[in-house]
């Protein structure tokens, strides 16, 4: 419900790059795009002038208090103080990349399904070879339905199967029936016979 349509938008805003610039490339102006945008982001969500000076009072807390001897009591406050600024530095760089994220996310969960190698699809009017594993208990004739832009290009989309289950039986009760010459042999070789 979510997905298609976010898959489809996205599709809409990156596919014409592809065919224009190639996969890599466009990988590449993707990422360079999500950087750009998440110090764009970094630049006018954050208030930078408050946290430059911030930043320039814990270090001139820190200096102090380097130059104190260690089991100082003032070297301890000093340190206390100027740790919070520390994490709210940390955590105001975050608040772009939160922001980016979901876009970020949703780039990546459209790249496997089209860009990917390994993933690729065929070109329109390739072959292709279908191949289905049935049960060997399922007589009845299997086949193969496509959709409607497909089209199969020679034979019959049916087939019936032989019938696998009965054969192989009846060939096990004649191995079983037939006695074995490995009698008197060694335990391992007749429990490979049977």
């Amino acid at each position: 419900m979510v997905e298609k349509p976010i898959a489809r938008s996205v599709g809409h805003l990156v596919w014409p790059l592809i065919p224009a610039i190639g996969r890599p490339l466009t990988v590449a102006v993707l990422a360079v795009g999500l950087a750009a945008l998440c110090m764009i982001g970094q630049r006018f969500l954050t208030d930078n002038r408050r946290l430059v000076e911030a930043k320039r009072r814990a270090n001139r807390l820190q200096s102090v208090a380097a130059t104190l001897p260690s089991d100082s009591p003032r070297k301890t406050q000093l340190l206390k103080l100027a740790r919070p600024i520390q994490m709210r530095l940390l955590l105001a760089s975050f608040v772009p990349l939160s922001l980016i994220l979901g876009p970020m996310v949703l780039l990546l969960s459209w790249f496997p399904e089209r860009i990917d190698p390994a993933s690729s699809n065929a070109k329109p009017g390739s072959d292709i070879l279908v191949g289905a594993m049935v049960s060997g208990d399922f007589l009845e004739p299997v086949e193969i339905y496509f959709p409607t832009p497909l089209t199969l290009a020679s034979g019959s989309a049916e087939q019936s199967l032989p019938p696998i289950r009965p054969t192989l039986e009846k060939l096990q009760t004649q191995w079983r029936s037939t006695p074995s010459s490995v009698e008197g042999a060694s335990w391992d070789l007749v429990a490979a016979a049977t």
